[in-house]
């Protein structure tokens, strides 16, 4: 099945307020991995996913579950190996 993106005026709108019609859990996470990338200052990645840190908090727990995942579920970062210091360890 094809989803065919709405761009209308209307529809760009997500249902959380964000522009991009993310929802805010998952505009949470995108900010998590920015940071953990580490390639821009943080209050620019909050910034940009329309976040805040109360919402980095809330949503944080869940996004830790997402990158310890079984390799077998999905892709990492590469297939490189854990770093030393992840939280999966």
């Amino acid at each position: 099945m094809w989803v065919i993106p709405n761009f209308s005026s209307g529809a760009t709108m997500g249902h959380e307020g964000g522009p991009s019609g993310l929802p805010l859990q998952y505009r949470a996470w995108i900010a998590l991995y920015a940071l953990d990338a580490n390639e821009r200052p943080r209050a620019d990645i909050l910034r940009i996913n329309e976040v805040t840190e109360a919402d980095l908090a809330e949503f944080e727990a869940s996004w830790l579950q997402l990158r310890c995942r079984s390799s077998g579920t999905l892709p990492t970062r590469f297939d490189l190996p854990p770093a030393t210091d992840s939280p999966c360890t």
